[in-house]
């Protein structure tokens, strides 16, 4: 049964931007600049609705109230067959959800949901992570056990924030990166990019605003560079699976 929660009890790898002193300050090695051109496409190769049901094995969702948030599957994982883990806090339940040849999902309870689940990233094991270095950049950090190698990432504007997702097979950076609209809002712009350590810009594509459930894990992504993406709304869970084609 503990199989099933693995969603819930592994700790993302650099989900959270961390500051370097100036100590640690070093010129970047190569630069991604906003109006870059990627040399591939991340594009959408599956796009599940999976509505919300009133039993106790269905995907449940708790609307927003004048001191709640909405509360619906908010965490994704995807297994090495294919199969999706999806947390639920509403049902307390973690499901699977596997598609058949012709592209239909099924939906199962695969176990319990942990008390305190975490958020995980998925990737291989990596030292990679990104580090905001300024009101308009940031860096991510390649590291394989020998020197680290910086890219700087200019964000053409007020920068949010510089999430990293997870690293591929290849070496790639799959990394969100948020912009604010206006100096001094709240409103924000955010892509994904995916940067070689040589950094090259591989691809890149707009996310949407985010969900109307706050999610502990809304990208996954999967050692072979699939990225799959889960937001739930008012009447069902959007599942998205993105990959980098020529």
């Amino acid at each position: 049964m503990m199989r099933f929660c693995s969603i819930l009890t592994l700790a993302g790898i650099g989900l959270a931007p961390q500051a370097l002193s100036c100590a640690e300050a070093k010129p970047a090695d190569a630069t991604v600049h906003q109006e870059a051109q990627a040399a591939a496409g991340l594009v959408v190769t599956l796009d599940l609705e999976l509505p919300y049901g009133e039993g106790p094995d269905t995907l449940g969702f708790s609307p927003p109230g004048e001191e709640r948030e909405a509360l619906g599957p908010n965490a994704i994982e995807v297994r090495e067959d294919g199969t999706i883990l999806l947390s639920d806090p509403v049902r307390r339940k973690v499901f699977a959800v596997r598609i058949d040849s012709s592209g239909s999902p099924t939906i199962e309870v695969a176990g319990p949901l942990a008390p305190r689940p975490a958020a995980k990233s998925g990737g291989v094991p990596t030292k990679t992570r990104t580090v905001k270095t300024s009101g308009e950049s940031g860096e991510i950090v390649f590291s394989d056990g020998g020197a680290e190698r910086r890219v700087a990432v200019s964000a053409g504007g007020p920068l949010a924030s510089l999430h990293l997702v997870g690293v591929d097979r290849r070496g790639r950076a799959f990394v969100v990166l948020e912009r604010f609209r206006v100096l001094g809002g709240t409103a924000v712009d955010r892509e994904v990019l995916v940067v070689e350590a040589s950094g090259g810009l591989v691809a890149r594509a707009p996310l949407p605003e985010a969900p109307l459930v706050r999610p502990l894990t809304e990208l996954y992504l999967t050692p072979d560079g699939v990225l799959w993406r889960v937001a739930a709304g008012a009447g069902s869970v959007r599942v998205e699976r993105f990959e980098v084609k020529p």
